[in-house]
This record gives structure tokens, C-alpha cells and sequence, in this order.
């Protein structure tokens, strides 16, 4: 998973941290980000959150 070029589905990454640890809080960090780099991946969805940048072709 940590070597992988996309990202892991929703549950899995939630066990992989859960694994390493990561509780509370911090978790809420971890599936913040995990959900914007998802949305990232479709520019129509994640043009809505600040921050993001989509490309145009």
C-alpha cells in the first residue's frame, strides 16, 4: 500500500491506520486528507473544496 501509485480503498486505509496506531483525532486528519486527494481525482467533484487545483487540457 505505501509503495502503491493510487490510492487504497476507503476501508483499507482505515485498517492500515488503525494498524500503525492512528486513533482520534489524528485519524480524523488521516480520512480528511484521504477524501480530499479522492476527490481530487475527479476535478468536477473537487473543484468545490478551497485549496484544490485542478488542471485543465
Amino acid at each position: 500500500m505505501l509503495r502503491s501509485s493510487t490510492l487504497p480503498d476507503y476501508d483499507r486505509y482505515i485498517a492500515f491506520l488503525r494498524a500503525c496506531g492512528i486513533e482520534g483525532p489524528d485519524l480524523e486528519v488521516w480520512v480528511f486528507t484521504w477524501r480530499r486527494l479522492k476527490a481530487m481525482e475527479t476535478p468536477e467533484i473537487a473543484s468545490w473544496m478551497p485549496g484544490i487545483w485542478t488542471t485543465t487540457s
